[in-house]
């Protein structure tokens, strides 16, 4: 499964609206009679950090500035590395030190 980076800029749906909190992962799964046709997205949110993230400036800091960087990805292509990258910084956002550090 290839990992693409996304960002929630809306959710219509009130009771999605807590998955889609900046810094939270979440899976979507496309649900459709055929792929083609109109359907919906079912979102299931996988790690929930936005409550330790917005407790912190530094983290808010980091999630605030992570659209403008993603602003420069080409778009709809894999970026597994990055991914894993933010992934792993997310994780990190409570301890400082640690999230000061790229490795």
């Amino acid at each position: 499964m290839a990992a693409t980076l996304a960002w929630c800029a809306a959710v219509p749906v009130r009771g999605c609206a807590r998955c889609c909190s900046p810094a939270n992962s979440v899976r979507a799964v496309w649900r459709a009679r055929l792929d083609e046709h109109l359907g919906y997205y079912a979102i299931e949110g996988t790690r929930l950090r936005a409550a330790t993230v917005l407790a912190s400036s530094h983290a808010v800091y980091g999630v605030t500035i992570w659209p403008r960087w993603r602003g420069l990805l080409p778009e709809r292509d894999p970026h597994e590395d990055i991914y894993e990258m933010l992934e792993r910084t997310l994780d990190d956002f409570d301890d400082i030190s640690e999230a000061a550090s790229i490795s």
